[in-house]
């Protein structure tokens, strides 16, 4: 939209008012509007003549220079055909930017045929470019023309005295108005006027009181009452007009944010407050709800925000502002905030929605519901004990003594910071004292095997289910291998043949054990055919391999003729050497070091070889079968010492099993160890190692342990 149209619309219109004059004044360009920073202002309009009895055309005469004389004037007829010839002098001139070139250009209206003559250029015998037949003939209608829709082309418009009544057309053709509505008293005698009165890009109608200096101007180009009134005039026969009467420059406006409570997304209050990013300080704001009514109140900002009341009813809230700055350009800004005066509804179950339990970690089943700014919190109560707040989730643990009834409470609030009503559910702990049953059978029941690798079928039963680490399995009924509960289980039987017993017994998950419960089945095989002829040869051990049926040999050590015989390596079938490395790099007492090897399948061990003897510095051997079990507080860490010169074990800890640190160290001969330093629901990997004087053993096999209290 071009604002020109403030002022020629309001000089065309009055002057419309004293045709008897034989010339008329007319004016292009008066100004140019900035509704959003990136609009720049017109330079200032120029003045001319309009001479309506030329023949064999209309005159106009126009000035490009606002001055004395007639330096720079164009003085040219449109047209020698009839539709520029006024004889009678009733025809109202027009300017306006008719094609968006932005280039004001002439026109006429005829109200005795009702017709618009429009052209596109202000040059000697110009055509008529556009004309149209529009409103009633001879009915003392007064044209207008103005950018009503804001699309940078001016259009035409008529206003009936009689009734007051506005006819506004978006495009320069005839047939019915695309705005119509009645502004102001009928038959008062007031003069119509056009404008951009608030600088946002659209023109909008006025009204002029000559008997009263009056002045009524609309924001909108609809009914109602006027948004801006003011009293200015002292003699009843001026003739009101309207401008831009500064001249307006080319710099590039400046930049404004509209902040709603400092951009929050969602508020439960009307009122809130307003401030106005900005690198120049605005010299006025002006602020709305709509983008069409803005209060008469004027802003000045300082440093405290402003109060601002947002339309009623919840649902997603715009806030206009318009502010202009030290240049004198007005510029547009708004934001959003999400009005939500309702607060959120939910639900809570304990456990599904039962009234008792076993257990004493329970599970809150939780619901919520806002259909403003959606759920962002939640509080709880436990037993009257009031919670700090947390995220909204749909499902929370909780962990609480036994034998007592208990009461949940929780609160939800949304994003907007309302709080809904207290929400509550109760459970009595009752504690679990009865233990799981369960059966075991090997092979499917078969009564023998030729191989010590079995399979397991396992069962168990509770009212409570089976615990994570479920059952714990032994060969002996006193060393157990504790794990997850599984209907199937490889298992590997002692050695030796004979009748083999396999034990197995149940954990539910209140932690009670059931009875051990065994099978038995008889292992026919036969272990292999012991090595011979064990020497040393050079730095290594080396032996006769006398059987086709073995999977490897194991290499036995003591330490002094008096110490206890220990594996300390095993090698693959038909190797038939082995170079001790487990002697410590720093200086200490020679030991002589005794061997034997024997040969291995899964029927058992074979017979030793021949001893041998050597003096080495010894380390201790790894420990081995580590294990881990995670318990209510800890991870419980156990294993098998297989050194008998360790002065103590190193324990390390991983969270991805590839950067290991030192947790502890426990004492010789110590082979279980309670890790606390663990999170809830992480996995956490362990090794260790056998310490003495003489270094450090190789690790044991590394385990994972998941943390899932």
């Amino acid at each position: 939209m071009k604002t020109d149209t403030i002022l020629k619309c309001g000089i065309f219109l009055s002057l419309s008012l004293i045709l008897l004059l034989s010339f008329l004044f007319v004016t292009t360009d008066a100004l140019a509007a900035t509704s959003s920073s990136d609009i720049q202002k017109k330079p200032a309009g120029d003045v001319g003549l309009y001479n309506p009895g030329h023949v064999p055309g209309s005159r106009f005469y126009l000035k490009r220079v606002n001055g004395d004389g007639y330096v720079n004037e164009m003085d040219f007829s449109l047209s020698s055909r009839l539709d520029y010839i006024d004889l009678e002098g009733i025809r109202t001139p027009l300017a306006g930017d008719w094609d968006g070139d932005g280039i004001d250009t002439m026109g006429l209206y005829d109200p005795k045929m009702a017709t618009f003559y429009l052209g596109n250029a202000n040059e000697e015998n110009s055509c008529t470019d556009i004309k149209f037949v529009y409103g009633a003939k001879k009915a003392g209608w007064i044209p207008l023309a103005g950018d009503w829709d804001g699309d940078g082309i001016d259009t035409i418009g008529l206003y009936d005295p009689k009734t007051s009544t506005f006819f506004l057309k978006n495009s320069n053709a005839g047939g019915t108005a695309d705005i119509t509505f009645v502004y102001g008293p009928a038959g008062a005698g007031w003069i119509p006027l056009a404008g951009c009165w608030n600088d946002n890009g659209t023109s909008t109608v006025g009204l002029y009181d000559p008997q009263n200096f009056v002045f009524y101007l609309r924001y909108s180009n609809t009914s109602g009452d006027a948004d801006l009134t003011f009293q200015y005039g002292f003699n009843k026969d001026q003739v009101p007009i309207a401008g831009y009467w500064s001249k307006p420059s080319y710099e590039v406006p400046s930049e404004y944010s509209l902040h709603i409570n400092s951009d929050a997304a969602a508020t439960p209050c009307q009122t809130v407050k307003l401030t106005l990013g900005y690198g120049e300080e605005p010299t006025r704001i002006k602020l709305s709800n709509d983008n069409v009514n803005w209060p008469n109140q004027t802003y000045f900002f300082y440093t405290s925000p402003i109060t601002w009341n947002l339309t009623s009813g919840d649902g997603v809230k715009t806030v206009y502002a318009m502010a202009k700055d030290q240049k004198g350009h007005w510029v547009s800004c708004s934001a959003k905030i999400i009005l939500d005066t309702t607060p959120p509804t939910g639900t809570i179950k304990i456990n599904g929605g039962s009234g008792n339990t076993d257990s004493q970690k329970l599970v809150l089943n939780l619901s919520a519901f806002d259909a403003g700014s959606g759920v962002s919190q939640m509080r709880f109560s436990f037993d009257g004990d009031s919670q700090m707040p947390e995220a909204y989730a749909g499902i929370r643990s909780v962990r609480f003594v036994a034998g007592v009834q208990h009461t949940i409470c929780v609160q939800f609030k949304d994003a907007a910071g309302n709080w809904s009503q207290v929400y509550s559910a109760s459970i009595k702990i009752v504690p679990d004292t009865t233990p799981p049953t369960g059966t075991i059978k090997i092979n499917g029941g078969s009564g023998s095997t030729t191989s010590r690798d079995v399979v397991l079928t396992l069962s168990a039963a509770d009212t409570n289910g089976i615990g994570d680490k479920g059952m714990a399995l032994s060969n002996d009924g006193s060393s157990w291998s504790y794990q997850a509960y599984a209907g199937t289980q490889s298992w590997k039987l002692s050695e030796g043949a004979g009748r083999k017993i396999v034990y197995v017994k149940f954990k539910d998950a209140s932690g009670n054990w059931s009875q051990v419960y065994s099978a038995s089945i008889t292992f026919t095989g036969n272990p292999p055919v012991a090595p011979s002829r064990l020497r040393i040869t050079g730095k290594k051990l080396a032996w006769e391999d006398n059987s086709n049926d073995e999977t490897e040999f194991r290499i036995y050590r003591k330490a002094g003729a008096a110490g206890t015989y220990i594996q300390i390596a095993a090698v693959p079938r038909n190797v038939t050497h082995y170079k001790d490395e487990g002697y410590g790099d720093t200086n200490g007492t020679d030991t002589t070091c005794y061997y034997k090897v024997c040969a291995y399948n899964n029927a058992g061990e074979s017979q030793y070889s021949n001893e041998v003897s050597a003096k080495k510095r010894l380390r201790p051997i790894a420990p081995s079968n580590l294990v881990g079990i995670p318990g209510p507080s800890c991870n419980i860490l156990r294993w098998k010492d297989n050194s008998n010169n360790e002065t103590g074990f190193v324990l390390e800890r991983s969270r991805d099993n590839k950067n290991f640190q030192e947790i502890n160290q426990a004492c010789a001969n110590v082979t279980s160890f309670y890790d606390y330093g663990v999170n809830r629901n992480r996995k956490q990997y362990y090794r260790v190692r056998a310490i003495s004087e003489t270094g450090y053993s190789e690790y044991s096999n590394v385990i994972m342990v998941s943390s899932s209290r």
